[in-house]
């Protein structure tokens, strides 16, 4: 499973150049993610103002928790609530978790 640093890629400004720079967000330095430029895919600084502290916590095994999507991103959630996959390919608000390797 590739993980996915908090944030959003910006937008293309336009044809980018064709190189594959990096294959997921975890191959770029730091908290950067890897992103689309146009044409190839870079590591950039993401977009962070409504990302909520904390991570996602990890789905439990033998679960599939909300099955609806009530969320698109953690600005649809109150205060320090995530909005999260769940294991059954729904998104829900959860809380926020600080003691775990974000999955």
């Amino acid at each position: 499973m590739q993980r996915r640093w908090p944030g959003k890629c910006p937008a293309a400004t336009g044809p980018g150049f064709c190189l594959e720079r990096c294959s997921g967000d975890e191959s770029c330095p730091g908290a950067q993610k890897c992103c689309s430029n146009g044409c190839g895919h870079t590591c950039q600084v993401p977009d962070t103002s409504d990302v909520h502290p904390g991570f996602c916590p990890n789905n439990k095994p033998n679960t599939l928790g909300v099955c609806s999507i009530t969320c698109a991103s953690d600005a649809n959630c109150e205060r320090n609530y995530k909005c999260c996959s769940t294991a059954c390919g729904g998104r829900t608000c959860l809380a926020g978790v600080v003691d775990q390797i974000p999955g």
